[in-house]
């Protein structure tokens, strides 16, 4: 992690430091521009359906942390034992944790559709990047990580111990914090900057979109992908053992093929829902910058997603 750290920093000294809202492009700038105002009609309008569906996944994200964490305070009241020990409930609490964190990040358009502008130097815009920054990337982090879980458990028989277990979601969070402050470091304050549609890194930037971002969103939707398929033939292969040898009874082999299903058709809709976003951003990187009406869309898609996981962890 430290070499990583220092090739970032090394390929920041050619970063232009952005302090000071003086410092950026023209508005007519295809690397971006400090003001957009007024928004386009074609924007404002996919604004309002990003913050609309953003606003409904933050109902759905704060009904699940509150209903996990009055669990977790009075568990007593409903079980024998501490439900902080059930590693797959943490898991789903952390993701609900990044999914809120994207969640919010989304609905900060809700003051771009307010003053029909979205200025690089509104402490908005700040923050903004910063949650979407952390929210998309630790969303699929997390994911994967449930998927590491489920393998192990489903696969290999195996449960790590609780201190390793904390130690390793302490250390996707200190991974996540280090994601955002990385940016900030190189470039400075302004790194969060309008870009087409709302404030993240800009296209001036193509080493640290990728490296702090892309390649983490890729990397967990494509090992999340590997390991489900993994799991799907397992399951499979033990469904085909049981009915030729007789060893379960309908309902638990009805039961074990509807698991098996849920191994192909929850990745699908992960992916399905994340993936046109960040194709999006890694198309604007090689200079080819899709419309803002194909980043409003793909932003309700992957603010959907929150809402998808929060109906999931149900």
């Amino acid at each position: 992690m430290s070499n990583y750290v220092n090739w970032l920093l090394s390929n920041g000294r050619h970063l232009q430091s952005r302090n000071e809202p003086s410092q950026f492009n023209p508005a007519t700038s295809p690397l971006g521009a400090n003001v957009i105002d007024p928004l386009p009609p074609l924007l404002r309008k996919g604004l309002i359906a990003v913050s609309s569906i953003a606003s409904v996944s933050l109902v759905a994200i704060c009904s699940v942390l509150f209903f996990l964490t009055y669990r977790f305070i009075f568990w007593r009241r409903y079980y024998r034992r501490y439900i902080g020990y059930n590693q797959y409930i943490v898991l789903v609490y952390n993701l609900a944790i990044a999914d809120l964190l994207q969640g919010l990040g989304f609905i900060v358009s809700l003051r771009w559709i307010a003053t029909n502008s979205l200025h690089a130097s509104d402490a908005s815009c700040f923050l903004q990047g910063i949650w979407l920054q952390a929210g998309n990337p630790m969303s699929g982090v997390f994911v994967f990580a449930i998927s590491v879980f489920t393998f192990l458990h489903v696969v290999l028989d195996f449960q790590l111990g609780h201190r390793k277990f904390v130690g390793m979601v302490v250390g996707l969070w200190m991974f996540g914090v280090l994601m955002v402050v990385i940016p900030i470091v190189i470039v400075g304050r302004y790194v969060w900057f309008p870009s087409v549609a709302w404030c993240w890194i800009t296209t001036r930037h193509p080493a640290l979109r990728l490296w702090t971002h892309y390649f983490w969103i890729f990397a967990a939707q494509f090992l999340t992908l590997l390991l489900h398929a993994i799991m799907f033939i397992h399951l499979q292969r033990r469904i085909t053992d049981c009915v030729r040898l007789g060893g379960f009874n309908t309902d638990s082999l009805s039961r074990l093929k509807r698991v098996n299903g849920y191994m192909v058709l929850y990745p699908v809709v992960y992916i399905t829902l994340t993936l046109p976003l960040a194709i999006g951003r890694m198309a604007s990187t090689a200079g080819h910058t899709p419309s803002a009406t194909y980043f409003c869309v793909a932003g309700s898609m992957m603010a959907l997603s929150g809402l998808e996981e929060a109906k999931g962890s149900q």
